[in-house]
Formats: structure tokens, sequence, C-alpha cells
């Protein structure tokens, strides 16, 4: 009876290190994260630091052959300045019924040029973090 006890034990302390490495994996699965992660990039695509910013792409659009379209779309000269304003406005989670995609809104503003972008960004939660693209 009691090496039924320990095993029963071992296993609840099995289960308990199991469920706390996944809520660890999801830490990073708020809206928070998320817009910094947008904004990160944004700011990636405007110092023209191209390969940081091909680092938070998801798995899916590096190994796409639109990369370097997508990439294209924002590497605007009016937004080349360490000065512009990057506003998120809203983030729609659960696209088309997909917990691990979201939609951002946002606009990045260059107040020296007075030229603003506004744009929809698709963002994908994979590997524990939220990545561009999906």
């Amino acid at each position: 009876m009691r090496n039924k006890f320990k095993w029963s034990r071992h296993f609840v302390y099995l289960l308990i290190s199991l469920a706390l490495i996944g809520c660890n994996r999801t830490k990073n699965r708020t809206e928070e994260r998320a817009k910094e992660r947008v904004t990160q990039f944004i700011r990636y695509m405007s110092e023209d630091r191209i390969e940081e910013a091909e680092k938070l792409l998801s798995k899916q659009l590096t190994e796409s052959e639109t990369r370097e379209l997508f990439l294209d779309a924002y590497d605007n000269q009016e937004i080349k300045d360490t000065s512009i304003v990057i506003s998120v406005y809203d983030i729609t989670f659960n696209i088309k019924g997909d917990k691990n995609r979201a939609v951002v809104s946002l606009s990045v503003r260059n107040e020296k040029l007075e030229f603003t972008k506004i744009a929809t960004l698709p963002i994908k939660f994979e590997k524990g973090d939220w990545y561009i693209g999906g």
C-alpha cells in the first residue's frame, strides 16, 4: 500500500511540473506582448535592421516566397527616422477560430515629414511568443 502511495505522489509531482512548464510557454500570450512585438518589428524596419526584423517573422512567412514582398511593404523611406510614433489601435484575436492568430491595427507617423502609414499586421503565436505574419 505504501508503494502505491509513493508512486501516486511522484505522479502528482510530475503532473504539477508539466502544468507549470505548459503555463510558462504561454506566458507571452498577452495583448501587451503582442503590442511589444509589433512595435519592435516596426522599429527594426525603420532603423534598417532587417536581419533583426526577420527574426520576428513567423515560420510560415520565413519559408514563404512572399517574405520579401512583406518586408518591402514596411520598408518605406518616409518612416526611416528614429523619432517615428507607433500607435497600436486594436488587436483582434481569434481569427477564423484559431486562438494562435491575431490582427493588429496600427499607424506609424513621422511628424517631421507629416507622413502617416496606417496598416494591419497579422501576428501568430508560435514557439512561446508572438511572431509577425501568419
